[in-house]
């Protein structure tokens, strides 16, 4: 009985392993360069929100359609 449970946990694990995917590298490439001129175009305002509370900074993150997850 142990035998068919190890078994049948193997197989569940070694399909398991098959199924899950990485990020595929054009999904990693396409996020790159999506994101980095939009907050190219913060990094000179960086400054003013120094001392501010996050959600200024934040807003404004907003404002130029950039999402924190």
């Amino acid at each position: 009985m142990k035998t068919i449970f190890y078994k049948f946990l193997f197989i569940i694990s070694l399909s398991s392993v098959y199924m899950c995917k990485a990020q595929i590298e054009s999904d990693y490439i396409n996020f790159y360069n999506n994101i980095v001129p939009k907050l190219n175009t913060v990094v000179p305002y960086k400054t003013q929100f120094y001392g501010q509370n996050f959600s200024s900074f934040y807003n404004e993150l907003l404002s130029k359609q950039i999402n924190v997850v």
